[in-house]
């Protein structure tokens, strides 16, 4: 990594080597990437632990976020391809407080040039840009901060290499000089990017014997195609569940023995902008998985319909989650697997998520019942 330098930023700084970016000779067309590699080219709960010692030592990650094309939880931009975005936060600290960061793959540098510009002038319109530190590692970068009513919100590092837009924001109350930090974050991530148009960094497909407790595939090509298949961690789960706090929700899991979550993305061909999640949790046994359920029934309020086709015990939930209008849930267990369905309509905010999202979660959790 090369030297970062402090420059106090007036306007977005913007260097000139659209077409030939920093990343353009690296090796991989930053179009050709997975969501799968670029989940692992994000900052790990480690980085952000190393970095953000305040307001908390201690960092998990949450379930990340795959998006393909359109399906986008803001406008998609012309020659986007995937996006990722992953939110760390401490598991005992309030929800105000939190880490993000994303990564964008766009067709081209010039593509991935314009979506900054056009990103600065729209979603990022109201921020101000501060001082921060530079890199010749990078094409373009911005530090600003979005402010509500009159105090700072938080605090973002908007960067590009190549075709890859990258970002990361802070939401930390109370917490100074928060420029350095990302400054710090961006010394970390940068280079992820490199290792992956390289080809150095690379994401393992996951084994048979774990997608195969996944849902049908005659049964999910009726509802459209894969976005991305990942595993992520009890602790990330646990900021994901709302049974109860994440520390008591990451302990249940671990003592009922589950040691990872298995969760593949689908787009629903015929909802577009929406989105279906399956995962799975194994188990040490048939009872742990049962109390699972009932963990859940017992921290809902009175659902949807459930299918008789479905083993028992199980719960079918329309919530307001997230900023999301709705977020349908459909749980069940079969043997020692825990099965979790969700749909949604990424958009979020005011964007209504579809009633048919209901019929196609219960068809879908048939099916997969019956594996």
């Amino acid at each position: 990594m090369r030297n970062f330098l402090l420059v106090l930023f007036i306007t977005i700084v913007a260097v000139s080597l659209v077409g030939c970016g920093k990343g353009g000779d690296a090796g991989r067309p930053a179009a050709s990437l997975s969501g799968e590699e670029l989940l692992a080219a994000l900052l790990s709960p480690a980085e952000i632990q190393q970095v953000v010692t305040a307001p908390s030592a201690e960092w998990w990650g949450n379930m990340p976020e795959v998006f393909a094309g359109t399906a986008r939880p803001d406008t998609s931009l012309p020659g986007e391809s995937i996006f990722v975005a992953r939110r760390y936060a401490p598991p005992s600290l309030p929800d105000g407080t939190w880490v993000e960061a994303t990564l964008v793959t766009f067709s081209d540098d010039k593509a991935a040039h314009d979506a900054f510009v056009k990103i600065a002038a729209t979603s990022d319109k109201n921020g101000v840009t501060i001082a921060g530190e530079t890199s010749d590692a990078v094409d373009e970068l911005r530090y600003f901060t979005l402010e509500e009513l009159g105090r700072v919100k938080t605090t973002t590092l908007r960067y590009r290499v190549g075709a890859v837009l990258g970002r990361i924001t802070l939401s930390l109350p109370k917490v100074k000089e928060q420029e350095k930090l990302l400054a710090a974050l961006g010394k970390l991530a940068v280079p992820h990017v490199y290792d992956l148009l390289s080809g150095k960094l690379t994401a393992a497909e996951l084994p048979t014997e774990k997608t195969k407790l996944l849902p049908p595939d005659a049964a999910a090509a009726k509802i459209g195609p894969v976005i991305s298949t990942y595993t992520a961690t009890t602790e990330a789960w646990a900021l994901y569940d709302a049974t109860g706090k994440a520390s008591d929700v990451n302990k249940a899991l671990q003592d009922g023995g589950v040691k990872e979550v298995v969760t593949r993305r689908y787009a629903i061909t015929t909802l577009p902008s929406h989105a279906l999640e399956a995962s799975y949790l194994r188990f040490a046994d048939a009872a742990g998985a049962s109390a699972w359920v009932q963990r859940s029934i017992n921290s809902s309020s009175k659902g949807l319909a459930l299918s008789k086709e479905i083993p028992q015990p199980s719960f079918f939930m329309l919530t307001k989650a997230d900023g999301f209008s709705g977020v349908y849930q459909y749980q069940f267990c079969k043997g020692n697997i825990v099965a979790d369905l969700t749909a949604w309509n990424v958009k979020g905010g005011d964007a209504q998520t579809d009633a048919n999202c209901e019929v196609v979660l219960r068809t879908l959790a048939e099916e997969w019942s019956k594996q």
